[in-house]
């Protein structure tokens, strides 16, 4: 029973980082290629990117090592609108917090709980990332027959190519 009622709580957590920290939801989101850097960053950061900021030389290091393109494609893919620097950031916060939250509840500091939380909350987080990843791939799916019976319109009306993707 209690490791029913830990890992409720660390999901609660989870789920309540995320959406503490992330702020509001985006619809839109252009291309790879289309990313401007400065476009693409929001200008309103969200509250943690500001408390650790002190984290973000260490992280661009880290995002330079495991390889920055890997870490943007997931990112783009999930369609959050975050630098990989904040990406590392956010699951370290989440993992700080997921060890506060099991040392709170076991009061005491035991090594196993500890390496356990420590492994569900990376395992939490790359879930979600994931299912985000999905859920978009869907959506995108879902809307281009439509994409496509536009372009073939507008192809058929007259419109080159490339106006046509343009419009």
């Amino acid at each position: 029973m209690l490791y029913l009622i830990y890992l409720l709580i660390t999901a609660g957590v989870f789920l309540l980082t995320l959406g503490f920290f992330l702020g509001p939801k985006t619809t839109a989101l252009p291309l790879l290629a289309e990313i401007d850097e400065n476009q693409w960053i929001p200008a309103k950061r969200p509250l943690i990117f500001k408390l650790f900021k002190f984290l973000m030389p260490l992280n661009r290091f880290i995002a330079d090592r495991i390889g920055r393109m890997k870490l943007d494609n997931n990112i783009i893919a999930a369609g959050l609108r975050i630098l990989p620097e904040e990406y590392l950031l956010l699951k370290e916060a989440f993992l700080i917090l997921s060890v506060a939250v099991c040392i709170f509840i076991l009061a005491r500091v035991d090594i196993i709980w500890l390496v356990l939380t420590v492994a569900l909350s990376n395992a939490l987080f790359e879930f979600w990332i994931k299912i985000r990843k999905k859920k978009r791939k869907r959506l995108i799916v879902k809307a281009l027959p439509d994409a496509i019976d536009l372009l073939s319109l507008c192809v058929n009306a007259g419109l080159d190519f490339g106006a046509a993707l343009k419009w």
